[in-house]
């Protein structure tokens, strides 16, 4: 209704002057290697990541002067992309996923509540991706979640909780548990839903 035909994705680091953006392809935001040098560690010991892994994103501003800034933490969680983009630049690029306190341990593996709502918004009746993550201990065994639908949409509920399981689990490869409730009853941060309801904090 807007008449928008593109939409795209910029951010930033304020205390280092970075900015960064994507382009036409949507494959990532380009950071500007001649200005900023860009690594991925591991959040929790802070030794850089190996490729193809996922990590936070640290900046070291190569033309600050007055103010340097050597390997400033963004708590920014992104995986990078060396490779030259379909626009023709070469500089590296990083999707970021989101901050990295979000993270949760589940079988061994770190996951973030957009690699789930990158999966859920895909149906028509989870467009909205209402969920939130149940952290019910430090390491977990399995994903359990909270979530609500769209029941215009919705036929039956129980094909597509398990419509969320087989996604889910075939994309992250770790068990999951889903208990359908109302968007009321999802936790809220003022007006957006809560992605982590963390029990071991009422225990």
């Amino acid at each position: 209704t807007w008449n928008v035909e593109d939409v795209f994705d910029v951010g930033g680091v304020g205390e280092i002057w970075l900015a960064y953006g994507d382009c036409y392809t949507h494959t990532g935001a380009h950071f500007w290697e001649d200005i900023y040098y860009v690594e991925l560690i591991d959040p929790e010991t802070g030794e850089i990541v190996g490729p193809n892994e996922r990590g936070e994103f640290v900046v070291t501003n190569l033309e600050m002067k007055a103010f340097p800034t050597i390997r400033f933490g963004s708590e920014d969680y992104a995986d990078m992309n060396t490779e030259k983009c379909g626009c023709g630049r070469t500089h590296v690029r990083l999707t970021v996923y989101g901050r990295t306190p979000w993270l949760v341990n589940i079988a061994g593996k770190k996951i973030h509540p957009e690699f789930i709502k990158r999966i859920v918004e895909k149906f028509p009746e989870t467009r909205e991706a209402a969920f939130t993550i149940l952290k019910y201990a430090k390491t977990m065994d399995k994903l359990r979640l909270k979530a609500s639908y769209n029941k215009s949409l919705t036929k039956d509920p129980e094909e597509l909780k398990q419509k969320w399981v087989e996604a889910i689990e075939k994309e992250l490869k770790i068990p999951v548990e889903i208990e359908w409730v109302s968007w009321e009853e999802l936790p809220k941060i003022f007006h957006k839903i809560a992605r982590i309801t963390d029990l071991t904090k009422k225990a």
